[in-house]
């Protein structure tokens, strides 16, 4: 679901050629991501579908890049809903192994990303945006 099969080949290439460690993580359970996501500097999600989830929230949140494929209305989305940009490095299938080349070759770049995906993982996904979101139903009012 996640598309992973459409960038493993790339990425195992990439491994093999020396130019990145690289890490499929199957069937994790939820008490072991932490763990998994500390060890990565880079965090592939999402190639299929069009929009990000858990796993991207979490590699957000400790501060990690995360690149994947999220259309232009989800992002409109988010930035309208929000007022931030997404922090989700923009990749296809096709042009994955030149956008994760370039964030290894740029420790700063990945720095910032960093630092704009925890400051978006705590605006949007820690629980208030939600409860703010859901307050007006769960009171009845709406």
């Amino acid at each position: 679901m996640k598309g992973s099969e459409l960038v493993d080949p790339v990425m195992r290439r990439m491994d093999e050629a020396g130019l990145i460690r690289y890490h499929r993580a199957n069937q994790v359970r939820s008490h072991q991501m932490p763990e998994v996501v500390q060890a990565a500097d880079i965090v592939l999600d999402q190639f299929r579908i069009g929009s990000y989830g858990v796993a991207a929230c979490e590699a957000m949140a400790a501060g990690r890049v995360v690149v994947g494929h999220v259309r232009t209305d989800v992002r409109d989305r988010v930035r309208a809903t929000t007022g931030l940009d997404l922090p989700i490095v923009e990749a296809t299938p096709d042009d994955v192994q030149d956008v994760v080349s370039g964030l290894a070759a740029d420790p700063e770049r990945r720095a910032r990303i960093g630092h704009e995906g925890r400051r978006y993982a705590s605006a949007v996904h820690d629980g208030r945006a939600a409860a703010q979101a859901l307050r007006g139903w769960l009171s009845g009012s709406s």
